[in-house]
């Protein structure tokens, strides 16, 4: 919109404000653009009320100001205020919001105060009458209001029945059905995206929102077939590189399709669609983690391309690929959570049946600098942790650093079969990395001995 149409719709929208502050009857915690009609001409009928209710707060601040001082002030404090936030001077990137009219709002307080100056006799008794109701109303609504804002759920599913245009209550109310609470309805929040999207068709964030919930269905085809909508919906307004996020669904979505389906070719083929819209997603401007977190997803196509290759070399070639985007993402600038999952990648590999491959590519100081970078904070992560104790056996790594990170290892019961192996290999690794640092081990002995999934021949070496 010109400059024109955005003070226009700017002047309606701050009037509404101006009469919210006299009647704070119909709120909402948020606001979105379709709430208010776009103003493209002069003849609207919202735009030439608030025109003249403002024009006239204004003339009469202007004009009387030094007769009554309160009413220049009670100008003062709404116009002044909320002017900066208006749209009107400059835009501002927000709409409307409540929040923005705190201060001003003493104006509308302080036009009660003059009435009151203004009038005599019967005149104040129905000014007195009149605030006290005003008063009562607030309280009112006080009360109502407090109870709502104390549970999101509830004030989202709440102000969408107030504001039924808006696109992003409707947003956050599926996000409170696609919870895993009480309210958990998925067909709830389809209907409420669904809803979002008829209203403004090209609402990127309620596409994105919609696919992610389709492909937690399963319902991958209905997934892709979203991210695709919202990367056409180059006209929404965002951050440049925010589309990143539809990018890389898409192609986390292929990535699944590809799981699903036991063709080859069509393997293949969801998989090459993949590393297609991640490397669109590493064109665009970096955001926040974006690049590395596009990176590794990178590295995984690749890995998984490797396994459908029959020839050794195109095997290779394909690693090769992986290892090269992991390195990308660990030699980035700062701390990253992209850094701390590819430097997981690449020491699980380098212990792993490619081994040898990886560690051509990564000298064994490589290995270890990865080694102490993932040590300063591998937190909870117990995939890290393994990864780490593993590789630092490999790497003839001091007993303490096979042991340290190791301790922090769950049950076998929280581990997925598909891990059980190389679990129960550095279950073992941490067993004589204990001893050998002249602890007795004995924990971790009774551990395994008493773990029924624990394999015979483990067992029988730990008794040994």
């Amino acid at each position: 919109a010109g400059a024109g149409e955005r003070i226009m719709t700017g002047i309606k929208v701050w009037g509404y404000g101006f009469w919210l502050c006299l009647a704070p009857f119909k709120l909402s915690s948020i606001y979105s653009p379709k709430v208010f009609d776009h103003v493209v001409s002069p003849l609207d009928l919202g735009f030439l009320v608030s025109l003249c209710v403002l024009g006239l707060l204004l003339y009469g601040g202007l004009r009387y100001g030094r007769r009554q001082p309160l009413l220049f002030l009670a100008m003062t404090l709404f116009l002044g205020f909320s002017s900066i936030t208006s749209n009107v001077p400059l835009a501002v990137g927000t709409v409307f919001g409540e929040r923005l009219y705190f201060v001003p709002s003493l104006g509308t307080c302080l036009l009660v105060v003059v009435a009151w100056t203004l009038l005599r006799g019967r005149g104040r008794v129905v000014v007195l009458g009149l605030a006290s109701v005003w008063v009562a109303a607030n309280l009112a609504m006080i009360a109502k209001r407090v109870p709502e804002w104390r549970d999101s759920a509830v004030l989202y599913l709440t102000d969408v029945q107030t504001y039924p245009q808006s696109i992003d209550l409707h947003r956050k109310c599926a996000a409170v059905y696609q919870g895993r609470g009480e309210l958990f309805d998925p067909d709830k929040a389809i209907e409420h995206l669904l809803r979002a999207v008829e209203i403004q068709p090209n609402f990127v964030l309620a596409y994105r929102q919609l696919g992610r919930l389709y492909a937690n269905q399963g319902r991958l085809e209905d997934a892709i077939e979203q991210f695709e909508t919202a990367i056409g919906c180059d006209d929404y307004p965002q951050l440049p590189g925010s589309m990143y996020h539809e990018w890389n669904d898409w192609g986390k979505a292929l990535m699944d399709l590809s799981r699903k389906t036991e063709d080859p070719v069509e393997k293949r083929e969801h998989l090459e669609g993949a590393v297609a819209k991640f490397e669109e997603s590493v064109k665009l401007p970096g955001i926040t983690d974006s690049h590395g977190e596009t990176k590794n997803l990178l590295g995984d196509s690749y890995l998984a391309l490797s396994e459908l290759e029959s020839d050794e070399d195109s095997r290779k070639a394909r690693i090769l690929m992986a290892l090269s985007h992991f390195s990308d993402t660990v030699e980035q600038d700062g701390r990253r959570p992209s850094i701390e999952q590819a430097i997981k990648r690449i020491l699980q590999h380098a212990v792993g049946k490619d081994g040898p491959l990886f560690r051509s590519e990564f000298p064994r100081s490589r290995l270890v600098a990865y080694y102490r970078e993932a040590k300063r904070d591998y937190g909870s992560d117990w995939k890290l942790r393994m990864a780490m104790g593993i590789a630092a056996r490999h790497l003839d790594m001091k007993a303490s650093d096979i042991r340290v990170p190791l301790e922090g290892l769950p049950l076998s019961t929280a581990i997925p079969p598909a891990e059980r192996e190389r679990y129960y290999t550095a279950m073992e690794y941490l067993y004589h990395a204990t001893v050998a640092d002249g602890l007795s081990g004995v924990g971790i002995r009774n551990r395994l001995l008493g773990d029924p999934a624990a394999p015979d021949a483990l067992k029988e070496r730990i008794r040994n």
